[in-house]
């Protein structure tokens, strides 16, 4: 018994002074490097949440290059990139143009026109009034033609025609419809019983019915290039490569808006870009 009571306090002491050993030495290395593991800590985080930010820009840089290079090195895609920019361009700057462009027309066939403010100086126009235009119904006439552009390409579609050759006819129908909000406009007369009335409002314009069919070129538009996109741009890149068509949409917008051109020559300049489209459409097609 005495044996084994010696042998098991010896086991004991041999534990005890092993845990003073291994706590002595824990107290000295964290009491110097506490701070110096917090610090380590620190920064390993900060360059975790760094690299964590990092990253997801570089995915989106790296997929727009790779968007662009797919572009430029397949025909199909930069072709349709062209027609897509050429097209959304211009139907942007006539968002932005149609409403003075009619304002204007209007003030010229009617000089002492209703919508009129009086100035200090005399008379000005209120380009903020609709009491010449209706400008309600001009944009219901144009979502009538967007309406039925959609409809008739429906109708082309069922009767075997591609959208290829549908978007080129859009195209020219569009060049032909800018060509006539270019052309140089004047009052209507037509005859009433044997009296001539003259219509001398912007909405008895050539200017105005090339724009109802430019509305319904956009209605055909759509749908023709969204069939033409998902049967040429390849799925797992489709959303970069859409992004990459923006560009030069964005660009030729913003050209147009800097240089504040006259209305004539800005739908005259919106219509040689939809004979181009159209040239590049029909060459894709053949």
């Amino acid at each position: 018994i005495s044996k084994r009571g010696s042998k098991y306090s010896n086991v004991g002491l041999v534990k005890k002074h092993s845990s003073k050993v291994l706590e002595d030495e824990f107290e000295y290395h964290t009491g110097n490097g506490h701070v110096r593991g917090d610090n380590n800590s620190t920064d390993f985080h900060s360059s975790s949440k760094t690299s964590q930010s990092a990253k997801p820009k570089e995915r989106v840089h790296g997929a727009l290059l790779n968007a662009a290079i797919t572009v430029w090195n397949t025909p199909n895609i930069l072709n349709c990139c062209i027609i897509g920019s050429l097209f959304e361009s211009a139907m942007y700057i006539f968002i932005f143009l149609w409403t003075p462009a009619l304002t204007s027309i209007e003030n010229e066939l009617n000089p002492n026109p209703v919508n009129a403010i009086v100035d200090g100086a005399g008379l000005e126009d209120d380009p903020h009034s609709d009491e010449n235009l209706p400008f309600g119904w001009i944009f219901s006439s144009f979502m009538v033609c967007c309406m039925l552009g959609t409809i008739a390409f429906s109708h082309l579609s069922n009767a075997g025609v591609t959208a290829s050759r549908c978007l080129v006819g859009v195209l020219a129908l569009s060049s032909l419809s800018f060509l006539a909000m270019a052309a140089p406009h004047s009052s209507v007369s037509i005859e009433n019983d044997a009296n001539f009335v003259s219509m001398n409002s912007a909405a008895y314009t050539i200017q105005y019915a090339g724009m109802l069919f430019f509305e319904f070129c956009i209605g055909a538009y759509y749908p023709a290039m969204g069939t033409v996109k998902g049967t040429i741009v390849p799925e797992d890149q489709r959303a970069a490569i859409y992004n990459v068509f923006r560009f030069p949409m964005n660009g030729l917008v913003l050209v147009s808006l800097v240089w504040n051109l006259p209305y004539g020559l800005s739908f005259f300049i919106l219509a040689m870009l939809m004979m181009v489209a159209s040239i590049v459409g029909l060459r894709a097609t053949t």
